[in-house]
């Protein structure tokens, strides 16, 4: 990555919650599935619109001085177009913040993915960046008028604990991870298990599943999150052959609803906690009280301030990343409810999916690991809850169909 150049202007450093996806490269990818007619012209207006509309959209993430900082430049926006057939590779971003990619599935449908830096956006972030960015299509293609309303550069979460006066201060002594032992009627339909080029492995809910799902949820004292997340412990645990309190589960946690004054999306980089659960021997081990565990150890850490000051330690001077290799490592995150995106009638989006992409390799748990942690990504679209596995050691499709096959035998028969 170029440093800071001649034509370059500094907006600030980086913050750790920030630098920590500098050395991979990390980008996210937001992709919408289309079909109809997709106006070449109008997408490049759209993404020229909403970086009008958000700065950081037109910045890079670069070295200066020694550190990576945020710099706004003049680099021309990177809309990248190639066919499902074509093995070229995503262009050089140059550390841009942000770029679309085309993928031409046929005549009528195409894959339209939102790249964004993770070092200047998280998912709930992102998510609003492209539904901005098919309002503005859709408004270009209507011939509507467009003036976008600038948006201040978003702050960190460093900076946004800072204001509410949230600090390491008088807290506790912490682990940031917990130690794990050392031991290497009718039959419900299942949930559909598929893989595709969008995603290493996918178990998808029809809309009435999800729904019966968040009806069980509510009525154990759980969540969402809760349920799928005992799911996926449990179905690691199965597919590694090891013991449900050998397995350690991480998850980033939104603080946005969680400040006082509350965060808008785009108003921060990365607003999130890290939250961590390993069971013991008294915690139950079905899917449901297992998932009411998980929500109330959430409940908990989050009261005591711990979910929020997890950021704080970072970098994190007593977590030994090694232990993201062990294969009972799972990280996963939840995107919640996928926003309405308005589209116009020549065009609808009937899919959505998530991918990562890292534009460097380095060795490690945090880099180009020979056994990276299982990483997954849960959605909600269009009414149908999602797990999308986009890292994994192993077989991802063995275990998103574990997943499955776990939801299936709490979910009411057919």
């Amino acid at each position: 990555m170029s440093g800071l150049s001649s034509s370059s202007v500094l907006i600030r450093p980086l913050d750790p919650s920030e630098a920590m996806f500098v050395p991979t490269g990390l980008y996210v990818g937001y992709t919408t599935r289309v079909r109809g007619e997709l106006d070449p012209r109008a997408l490049a207006e759209a993404f020229d619109l909403i970086r009008q509309q958000y700065p950081v959209l037109r910045s890079q993430v670069v070295p200066a001085d020694g550190q990576p900082v945020f710099a706004a430049t003049d680099l021309p926006p990177v809309i990248s177009w190639r066919d499902q057939e074509s093995d070229e590779s995503l262009p050089d971003l140059a550390g841009r913040v942000a770029a679309i990619q085309v993928v031409r599935v046929d005549a009528r449908t195409a894959l339209v993915t939102l790249l964004t830096h993770h070092s200047a956006a998280d998912g709930h972030h992102s998510l609003q960046l492209l539904a901005d960015l098919w309002e503005s299509y859709t408004a270009v293609v209507e011939g509507k008028s467009v003036r976008p309303q600038r948006h201040d550069y978003p702050q960190s979460v460093e900076q946004l604990l800072d204001e509410r006066g949230i600090t390491l201060d008088d807290a506790p002594a912490a682990s940031v991870a917990p130690t794990l032992p050392t031991t290497a009627g009718s039959t419900p339909q299942s949930p559909s298990a598929t893989a595709s080029p969008d995603h290493m492995a996918r178990v998808r809910l029809t809309a009435e599943q999800t729904r019966a799902l968040v009806a069980i949820g509510h009525q154990a004292k759980t969540t969402i999150n809760g349920l799928m997340s005992a799911a996926i412990m449990q179905a690691t645990a199965d597919s590694a052959g090891i013991g449900l309190e050998e397995v350690l589960y991480v998850y980033p946690v939104d603080l946005r609803r969680r400040l006082t004054p509350a965060v808008q999306y785009t108003a921060g980089t990365n607003v999130l906690g890290t939250a961590m659960f390993v069971a013991d021997s008294d915690t139950p081990t079905d899917t449901v009280a297992l998932a009411r565990a998980i929500t109330d150890r959430l409940a908990g850490d989050l009261a005591s301030g711990e979910v929020h000051r997890s950021v704080l330690r970072l970098p994190h001077e007593n977590f030994d990343p090694a232990i993201l290799e062990s294969p009972s490592s799972v990280v996963a995150t939840n995107w919640g409810i996928i926003p309405p995106m308005p589209t116009p009638d020549t065009l609808t989006i009937d899919d959505f999916s998530p991918s990562v992409h890292q534009t460097s390799q380095l060795p490690g748990p945090l880099g180009n690991s020979a056994s990276p942690p299982m990483g997954g990504i849960i959605t909600t679209f269009q009414g149908q809850l999602t797990l999308d596995v986009t890292m994994a050691a192993g077989d991802p499709e063995n275990l998103v169909d574990r997943v499955g096959a776990i939801l299936a035998e709490i979910l009411p028969a057919a």
